[in-house]
C-alpha cells in the first residue's frame, strides 16, 4: 500500500444510509456525450389525471359546431344516464398542437421514399394552418426520442421530418433474425431445426416491437402532460404489431414439413412447442410491465394490453390519430431460398398479409377509442388536412362528476348523444377511474421505455460492473440529484419526509434478456440543518452496492427511474454499459475506468488490503482509502481527480509491475492530447481472477477549463501478444456548477 495525504471531501453528511452529500458538482449532460433533447413541456409537470369529464368533438359537414349547450347533450356512464354538471366549448385556435410520432421507420421498404415528401408537405401545410408540430421517432429497438419540440418553423419541420423518415441500418432478412434467438434448457437445445428457430425469431421480434410500441406511446402521452386540455398525437405507422396471431395452422403452413424424420407425434409436439413459445403471455415475458409493478393484473393477450394503453391514453386526455402511409412491407422477414422452398415463401407471404390486416385493425381501434381517426387509402392526405384542421379548432368539455369522489379503480363505458341530428360526435368511449397510486405506476412503467423524456426530477446516474475477489460481477450504483430544483425549489413543496424510489433496470439493446431489476428506497428527512447544509451544495449523491449481475451478454443499457413517492414526479436516465466476458478475453480487457474522489477510510490501518464494495454505504474501500464515483465527472477549480481501474491481465507475471499511462484528450477544442501526471496510491493483484485493481491520483491543475477524455493505458504484460489495453472516462474541468 502506498500512502499520501488523501483528498478529503468538502462536506460529508450521512443523513440517510447509504446516501451522502458530496462536493459541489455540475448538472447532468456531460458524462456520456451530448445531453438528451429538451422535453416537450416547457416546465416540469406533476402527474395529475383529469377525471370525470369527457371531451367531445362536434362536427357538421366536417366543420366544428360551436353553438351547442349542455342541454343539447345526453351522457351515459355504463349505459345509465348521468347528469351533466357543466359544459362549455373550449376554443383552441391559439394553442393548436400536434405531436407526430413516426413508428418503426426501419421496417419500411424502399418505396417509402416515394411518399416521404408528401408526408413532409402535409406537416408543413398543417403548420401553416397555425398548428404547432412536434416530431418524435419510435423504433424497436431504441424506444422513443424527440427530434423536434413544438414549432411552426417550416425549416425546422422539414429537417426533423427528414431525420424521422431516414432509414438507419437494420438487416431485415429472416435468416438474420434466425441467428438471434435460440431458447435453451440446460445444455439441450429447445429448438434445433433452423426453420423452427427462424419462425420463433419472427414471432419473438414481433413481441419486442409490440412492447416498444406500447411503452413508447405511453411515454409520448406523458411528454404532453404539461399542456392543458385535449391533446393530439398523429401516429405515422403501418400498424400495431400483433402478438396473438400465431395459430397452429399458420405455423404448420409456414414451416411446411417440420422434419421428414419426425413421426406424427413428434411433429405435433414440435408444433405445440412453437405455438406455446409464440403465444407466450405478456405476464411471463413482462410485456408492458417490466418490473411487475401492476400487481394483481395479468395480460394474457395483446388486445388486453392495448385496452390498458387506451385507458392510459384517455386518462392523459390524449387522442391518437393514425396515418397509414400504405407502404409498410409485407415481407420484412421474408424467408429466402437459402432456408426455404418457393412454396414456403408463398405461405410466409400469406401470414404476413393476414398479420398486416390485424395490425392495421389494431391501429384503427386505438384511434377510434381515443376519439381520433385513422387516415389511409388514396385520399388519406386530403382527409388528414381536413380533419386535423377541424378537430384542433376546439371541443366541448362535459363534466359529470365531482373531483372529490373516491376512485374505484374500474373501467367505465361512456356514451354521448346529441339532440342535433345534423351534428356528428366523436369522443372517448370510456375511462378508468384510476387511484393515484395506479396512475403513478403507469407513468413509471412508461419511464422504462423512454427514460430520456422524464425530466420532472433531473438526475445523473452511474453504473459499473464491479468484479469482486471471487470473480463475480456486482452492480455498482450511484445517483446524483441536483439540490436546487429538487430540494430547495419552494414551488415543489418538498415534504418534511420525502422518500424517493429508485428503480434500476439492466436490459440488452434488443431486450431479449434483463440482467438486473432492483428497487432502492431513499428516505430523506428535510430539517433546517439539512437545508442549510444543502444551500452550499449542488448535488446530493447516493451510493449503493446492488445485486450480483447474472449477465449473459456484453452490451446492455442501464435505465434509472427516480420517483418521488409523495408527488409522483419522475426523473429518468439511461446509458450503455459493457460487461466483459472474461472467459473469452484471452489477451486481457479493461473492466472499469471510473473517475471520482477519495477520502481516508475510517477503518484506517486495520482495513483489509484488498478492494471491495461496502454493502452498508455503497462506496469502494481499498485499504486506507475510500473511493467515491464522481457521477457527473465535474472537477472544480483546485480539485484533482482520482481514478479507479480494474483490468483483466491473464498474461501478467506474479511480480510484474503494472504502470498505467494517463493521457488527457481535449474534446472539441482543437488541442492535441497530452500525457498527464498520475500516481497509483493503492493496487491489488488477484492471482485467482487475474485482475489488477488500483486507485490513482491525477493532477488537473495545468488544464484549462473545458471538456476532456481521460485515457488510461496499460502496457502489455510480458506473456501477452497485444500492445496495450485502454480504458476511458469523460470529465469536465472548471466552470460554474
Amino acid at each position: 500500500m502506498k500512502t499520501r495525504i488523501f483528498a478529503i471531501l468538502g462536506l460529508v453528511f450521512f443523513f440517510v444510509l447509504p446516501a451522502i452529500i458530496g462536493p459541489t458538482d455540475l448538472t447532468a449532460g456531460r458524462e456520456f456525450g451530448a445531453p438528451p433533447p429538451a422535453p416537450l413541456q416547457k416546465e416540469a409537470a406533476r402527474p395529475v389525471l383529469k377525471k370525470f369529464a369527457v371531451d367531445v368533438v362536434a362536427l357538421k359537414d366536417g366543420r366544428p359546431v360551436t353553438d351547442l349547450t349542455p342541454a343539447d347533450f345526453e351522457l351515459y356512464e355504463d349505459d345509465k344516464k348521468v347528469p351533466i354538471r357543466s359544459g362549455s366549448f373550449v376554443a383552441t385556435a391559439s394553442q393548436k398542437r400536434l405531436a407526430v410520432v413516426f413508428h418503426d421507420m426501419n421496417l419500411w421498404i424502399k418505396n417509402v421514399q416515394r411518399d416521404k415528401d408528401d408526408i413532409t408537405e402535409e406537416l408543413v401545410a398543417l403548420s401553416k394552418q397555425g398548428i404547432e408540430i412536434a416530431l418524435m421517432r419510435l423504433d424497436s429497438p431504441g424506444g422513443l426520442r424527440i427530434i423536434q419540440p413544438f414549432t411552426r418553423d417550416e425549416a425546422l419541420i422539414r429537417n426533423a421530418s427528414a431525420s424521422a423518415l431516414a432509414k438507419v441500418g437494420m438487416n431485415e432478412s429472416f435468416e438474420d433474425l434466425g441467428g438471434r434467438f435460440m431458447e435453451t434448457q440446460g445444455s439441450e437445445t429447445f429448438m434445433a431445426d433452423a426453420k423452427q428457430n427462424l419462425l420463433l425469431s419472427y414471432y419473438y421480434t414481433k413481441r419486442l416491437r409490440f412492447e416498444k410500441t406500447v411503452g413508447g406511446l405511453m411515454a409520448a402521452c406523458y411528454s404532453l402532460q404539461g399542456y392543458p386540455g385535449r391533446k393530439s398525437i398523429l401516429l405515422v405507422s403501418g400498424g400495431i404489431p400483433d402478438i396473438t396471431s400465431a395459430s397452429q395452422t399458420d405455423i404448420s403452413r409456414a414451416i411446411g414439413d417440420v422434419s421428414q424424420a419426425q413421426t406424427p407425434d413428434q411433429k405435433r409436439a414440435t408444433l405445440d412447442a412453437i405455438h406455446e413459445r409464440a403465444q407466450q403471455t405478456t405476464t411471463s415475458t413482462r410485456i408492458f410491465d417490466p418490473f411487475g409493478l401492476l400487481k394483481g393484473e395479468t395480460f394474457e393477450r395483446g388486445d388486453q394490453v392495448l385496452d390498458r394503453l387506451v385507458q392510459f391514453t384517455n386518462a392523459q386526455n390524449v387522442s391518437i390519430y393514425a396515418l397509414d402511409p400504405g407502404v409498410f412491407t409485407r415481407n420484412v422477414f421474408q424467408v429466402t431460398s437459402e432456408f426455404a422452398r418457393p412454396d414456403e415463401v408463398t405461405e410466409s407471404d400469406t401470414i404476413q398479409s393476414e398479420s398486416r390486416a390485424r395490425e392495421v385493425q389494431s391501429l384503427r381501434e386505438i384511434s377510434e377509442r381515443t376519439s381520433g381517426l385513422l387516415f389511409r387509402g388514396a385520399s388519406k392526405f386530403e382527409e388528414l388536412q381536413k380533419s386535423m384542421g377541424a378537430d384542433l379548432e376546439g371541443y366541448y368539455e362535459l363534466a359529470f362528476k365531482t373531483e372529490g369522489q373516491k376512485p374505484d379503480g374500474r373501467y367505465h363505458k361512456l356514451t354521448v348523444k346529441t339532440s342535433r341530428r345534423d351534428v356528428d360526435l366523436r369522443y372517448r368511449k370510456g375511462y378508468r377511474d384510476s387511484t393515484p397510486e395506479e396512475a403513478r405506476t403507469m407513468l413509471l412503467v412508461s419511464a422504462y421505455y423512454s427514460p430520456q423524456l422524464f425530466g420532472s426530477l433531473p438526475l445523473r446516474g452511474f453504473f459499473a460492473p464491479f468484479l469482486d475477489e471471487s470473480g463475480r460481477f456486482s452492480s455498482w450504483i450511484s445517483l446524483a440529484m441536483p439540490v436546487k430544483p429538487i430540494f430547495l425549489d419552494t414551488s415543489r413543496g418538498t415534504a418534511p419526509l420525502t422518500t424517493f424510489a429508485l428503480y434500476v433496470w439492466l436490459r440488452d439493446h434488443e431486450e431479449e434478456r434483463r440482467g438486473l431489476s432492483t428497487k432502492i428506497d431513499i428516505p430523506i428527512k428535510m430539517s433546517d440543518g439539512l437545508r442549510q447544509a444543502l444551500a452550499s451544495q449542488s448535488h446530493i449523491y447516493t451510493f449503493f452496492k446492488g445485486p450480483e449481475l447474472a449477465a449473459k451478454k456484453a452490451s446492455y443499457d442501464v435505465v434509472y427511474a427516480l420517483q418521488d413517492t409523495e408527488s409522483g414526479e419522475i426523473g429518468g436516465w439511461t446509458s450503455p454499459v459493457i460487461i466483459p466476458d472474461l472467459r473469452s478475453k484471452t489477451q486481457g480487457a479493461f473492466i472499469n475506468c471510473v473517475l471520482g474522489t477519495a477520502s481516508e477510510n475510517p477503518q484506517g490501518k486495520t482495513a483489509r488490503e484488498t478492494v471491495a464494495l461496502n454493502p452498508r454505504n455503497g462506496t469502494l474501500e481499498f485499504g486506507e482509502l475510500r473511493f467515491y464515483p464522481r457521477v457527473t465527472n465535474y472537477f472544480g477549480a483546485g480539485q484533482d481527480a482520482w481514478v479507479f481501474i480494474q483490468a483483466y491481465l491473464p498474461g501478467k507475471a506474479e511480480k510484474e509491475a503494472v504502470v498505467p499511462r494517463f493521457v488527457v484528450i481535449p474534446r472539441g477544442q482543437g488541442m492535441a492530447p497530452r500525457t498527464t501526471a498520475g500516481q497509483i496510491e493503492a493496487e491489488y493483484w488477484n492471482s485467482k481472477t487475474k485482475v489488477w485493481s488500483a486507485i490513482g491520483h491525477i493532477g488537473l491543475a495545468n488544464l484549462v477549463d473545458g471538456d476532456y477524455t481521460l485515457q488510461a493505458a496499460i502496457s502489455s504484460p510480458s506473456k501477452s501478444d497485444i500492445k496495450e489495453l485502454t480504458g476511458e472516462a469523460q470529465f469536465t474541468k472548471g466552470g460554474t456548477p
